[in-house]
């Protein structure tokens, strides 16, 4: 199985498209989701 790994640009951008499918099969540092929140 793959994982993937999320920076928070990469969250923006699936957020932006309505896709939130990829996040199922991945991981991101607790710091991204601080980071997209100011966006």
């Amino acid at each position: 199985m793959t994982t993937y790994l999320f920076d928070s640009s990469s969250i923006v951008n699936l957020i932006k498209k309505g896709s939130i499918k990829p996040f199922a099969k991945g991981v991101t540092i607790s710091l991204a989701f601080y980071e997209c929140l100011n966006a």
